[in-house]
Protein backbone atom coordinates (compact mmCIF):
# COMPACT_ATOMS: atom_id res chain seq x y z
CA UNK A 1 0.00 0.00 0.00
CA UNK A 2 1.04 3.31 -0.73
CA UNK A 3 1.82 6.02 1.77
CA UNK A 4 0.26 9.69 0.95
CA UNK A 5 1.92 12.63 1.96
CA UNK A 6 0.02 15.66 1.29
CA UNK A 7 -1.80 18.32 3.21
CA UNK A 8 -5.24 18.47 2.72
CA UNK A 9 -5.87 21.67 2.32
CA UNK A 10 -4.50 23.75 -0.55
CA UNK A 11 -2.65 26.46 0.41
CA UNK A 12 -4.86 30.24 0.43
CA UNK A 13 -1.79 31.69 -0.98
CA UNK A 14 -0.23 29.60 -3.70
CA UNK A 15 3.07 31.82 -4.13
CA UNK A 16 4.27 32.66 -0.87
CA UNK A 17 5.40 36.08 -2.01
CA UNK A 18 2.40 36.77 -4.45
CA UNK A 19 -1.15 37.22 -3.07
CA UNK A 20 -3.71 36.37 -5.83
CA UNK A 21 -7.24 38.74 -5.66
CA UNK A 22 -8.99 35.41 -7.47
CA UNK A 23 -6.66 32.17 -6.61
CA UNK A 24 -8.62 30.22 -8.92
CA UNK A 25 -7.73 32.42 -12.05
CA UNK A 26 -4.69 30.50 -13.33
CA UNK A 27 -6.46 27.31 -12.81
CA UNK A 28 -9.20 28.29 -15.21
CA UNK A 29 -6.88 29.95 -17.71
CA UNK A 30 -4.64 26.84 -17.52
CA UNK A 31 -7.61 24.57 -18.21
CA UNK A 32 -8.42 26.93 -21.30
CA UNK A 33 -4.68 26.86 -22.75
CA UNK A 34 -4.67 23.15 -22.39
CA UNK A 35 -7.83 22.30 -24.02
CA UNK A 36 -6.48 24.26 -26.86
CA UNK A 37 -3.62 22.55 -26.86
CA UNK A 38 -5.70 19.32 -26.72
CA UNK A 39 -7.13 20.49 -29.49
CA UNK A 40 -4.28 21.26 -31.44
CA UNK A 41 -2.99 17.71 -30.64
CA UNK A 42 -5.94 16.15 -32.00
CA UNK A 43 -6.05 17.91 -35.72
CA UNK A 44 -1.94 16.52 -35.67
CA UNK A 45 -2.99 12.94 -34.72
CA UNK A 46 -5.95 13.09 -37.20
CA UNK A 47 -3.88 15.03 -40.40
CA UNK A 48 -1.72 11.97 -40.03
CA UNK A 49 -4.45 9.60 -39.95
CA UNK A 50 -7.00 10.99 -43.00
CA UNK A 51 -4.01 12.57 -45.37
CA UNK A 52 -1.86 9.21 -46.73
CA UNK A 53 0.16 11.73 -48.02
CA UNK A 54 1.67 12.57 -44.68
CA UNK A 55 3.09 9.53 -43.36
CA UNK A 56 6.53 10.42 -43.91
CA UNK A 57 8.73 9.10 -41.03
CA UNK A 58 9.00 13.07 -39.59
CA UNK A 59 4.70 13.12 -39.84
CA UNK A 60 4.99 9.93 -38.04
CA UNK A 61 7.49 11.08 -35.16
CA UNK A 62 5.56 14.34 -34.94
CA UNK A 63 2.07 12.70 -34.55
CA UNK A 64 3.66 10.22 -31.60
CA UNK A 65 5.05 13.88 -30.28
CA UNK A 66 1.60 15.02 -30.46
CA UNK A 67 -0.23 11.56 -28.46
CA UNK A 68 2.50 12.86 -25.54
CA UNK A 69 1.81 16.48 -25.99
CA UNK A 70 -2.06 15.50 -25.65
CA UNK A 71 -1.48 13.30 -22.86
CA UNK A 72 0.21 16.37 -20.94
CA UNK A 73 -2.55 18.88 -21.66
CA UNK A 74 -4.79 16.70 -20.63
CA UNK A 75 -3.33 16.05 -17.32
CA UNK A 76 -2.81 19.62 -17.05
CA UNK A 77 -6.91 19.72 -17.18
CA UNK A 78 -7.25 17.31 -14.62
CA UNK A 79 -4.63 18.75 -12.48
CA UNK A 80 -6.67 22.19 -12.67
CA UNK A 81 -9.76 20.32 -12.12
CA UNK A 82 -8.63 18.82 -8.99
CA UNK A 83 -7.51 22.10 -7.47
CA UNK A 84 -10.53 23.57 -8.70
CA UNK A 85 -13.16 20.95 -7.59
CA UNK A 86 -11.47 20.84 -4.27
CA UNK A 87 -10.69 24.54 -3.54
CA UNK A 88 -11.94 25.65 0.09
CA UNK A 89 -13.42 22.45 0.93
CA UNK A 90 -11.31 22.01 4.32
CA UNK A 91 -10.17 18.91 3.62
CA UNK A 92 -13.63 17.24 3.50
CA UNK A 93 -12.18 14.96 0.52
CA UNK A 94 -8.40 14.78 1.00
CA UNK A 95 -8.26 11.42 0.15
CA UNK A 96 -9.56 12.03 -3.45
CA UNK A 97 -7.53 14.97 -3.99
CA UNK A 98 -4.38 13.40 -3.16
CA UNK A 99 -5.28 10.27 -5.33
CA UNK A 100 -6.03 12.45 -7.93
CA UNK A 101 -3.12 14.71 -7.73
CA UNK A 102 -0.43 11.61 -7.92
CA UNK A 103 -2.61 10.17 -11.14
CA UNK A 104 -1.89 13.62 -12.53
CA UNK A 105 1.68 13.96 -11.49
CA UNK A 106 2.25 10.78 -12.92
CA UNK A 107 0.94 11.15 -16.33
CA UNK A 108 2.50 14.65 -17.01
CA UNK A 109 5.82 13.81 -15.52
CA UNK A 110 5.41 11.04 -17.73
CA UNK A 111 4.33 12.46 -20.79
CA UNK A 112 6.42 15.47 -20.71
CA UNK A 113 9.49 13.24 -20.51
CA UNK A 114 7.92 11.64 -23.45
CA UNK A 115 7.57 14.73 -25.64
CA UNK A 116 11.45 15.75 -24.82
CA UNK A 117 12.17 11.99 -25.83
CA UNK A 118 10.28 12.60 -29.34
CA UNK A 119 11.77 16.09 -29.94
CA UNK A 120 15.64 14.86 -29.68
CA UNK A 121 14.36 11.86 -31.62
CA UNK A 122 12.94 14.31 -34.29
CA UNK A 123 16.15 16.21 -34.25
CA UNK A 124 18.34 12.84 -34.70
CA UNK A 125 15.73 12.02 -37.69
CA UNK A 126 16.42 15.17 -39.63
CA UNK A 127 19.87 14.79 -39.23
CA UNK A 128 20.11 11.11 -40.24
CA UNK A 129 17.95 11.93 -43.46
CA UNK A 130 19.77 15.17 -43.94
CA UNK A 131 23.58 12.86 -43.72
CA UNK A 132 22.23 9.33 -45.36
CA UNK A 133 18.66 9.93 -47.19
CA UNK A 134 17.93 6.35 -47.12
CA UNK A 135 14.51 5.42 -45.03
CA UNK A 136 14.97 4.53 -41.79
CA UNK A 137 13.92 0.87 -40.96
CA UNK A 138 10.81 -0.12 -39.01
CA UNK A 139 13.38 -2.13 -36.43
CA UNK A 140 14.55 1.47 -35.31
CA UNK A 141 11.84 2.75 -35.37
CA UNK A 142 9.92 0.08 -32.86
CA UNK A 143 13.22 0.79 -30.84
CA UNK A 144 12.43 4.20 -30.50
CA UNK A 145 8.57 3.66 -29.43
CA UNK A 146 10.01 1.32 -26.79
CA UNK A 147 12.93 3.75 -25.39
CA UNK A 148 10.75 7.17 -25.46
CA UNK A 149 7.87 5.64 -23.77
CA UNK A 150 9.33 3.20 -21.81
CA UNK A 151 12.32 4.56 -20.49
CA UNK A 152 10.29 7.68 -18.97
CA UNK A 153 8.35 5.23 -17.23
CA UNK A 154 11.09 4.12 -14.57
CA UNK A 155 11.88 7.50 -12.83
CA UNK A 156 8.38 8.39 -12.95
CA UNK A 157 6.93 5.10 -11.03
CA UNK A 158 10.35 5.31 -8.58
CA UNK A 159 8.69 8.68 -7.74
CA UNK A 160 5.48 7.43 -7.81
CA UNK A 161 6.20 3.89 -5.56
CA UNK A 162 8.19 5.93 -3.08
CA UNK A 163 4.68 8.33 -2.18
CA UNK A 164 7.16 11.58 -3.98
CA UNK A 165 4.17 12.10 -6.69
CA UNK A 166 1.41 14.83 -5.21
CA UNK A 167 0.65 18.39 -4.82
CA UNK A 168 3.54 20.78 -5.02
CA UNK A 169 2.76 24.41 -3.86
CA UNK A 170 4.95 25.73 -6.38
CA UNK A 171 2.10 25.70 -9.27
CA UNK A 172 0.40 28.66 -9.67
CA UNK A 173 -2.21 26.91 -11.12
CA UNK A 174 -2.53 23.82 -8.73
CA UNK A 175 -1.05 21.37 -10.84
CA UNK A 176 0.71 18.45 -8.34
CA UNK A 177 4.06 17.50 -9.52
CA UNK A 178 7.00 16.65 -6.97
CA UNK A 179 5.65 16.91 -3.51
CA UNK A 180 7.34 19.71 -1.89
CA UNK A 181 7.22 18.69 1.80
CA UNK A 182 10.43 17.11 2.03
CA UNK A 183 11.80 19.16 -0.51
CA UNK A 184 15.55 18.17 0.95
CA UNK A 185 14.40 14.34 0.16
CA UNK A 186 13.27 15.19 -3.48
CA UNK A 187 16.07 16.84 -4.70
CA UNK A 188 17.91 13.35 -5.80
CA UNK A 189 14.59 12.72 -8.03
CA UNK A 190 14.62 16.23 -9.23
CA UNK A 191 18.23 15.39 -10.80
CA UNK A 192 17.05 12.37 -12.30
CA UNK A 193 14.29 13.70 -13.76
CA UNK A 194 16.04 16.59 -15.63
Amino acid sequence: EMSVLFSCVPPLNLCSNVNYSDPELPSQIAIVSSCVSCLGSIAIILSYIAVKELRTGAQKIISLLAVADFFTSFGYIVGSWNFLAHWGNNATDCHMFSVTCQAQSFLTTWSSMCSQAWTCLLAIYFLLVTLRPSKLGTRAFVLSNVLVWGLPLVPVTVLLLTGHLGYNSMSAAGWCFIQDTNLSENKGYVVLLT
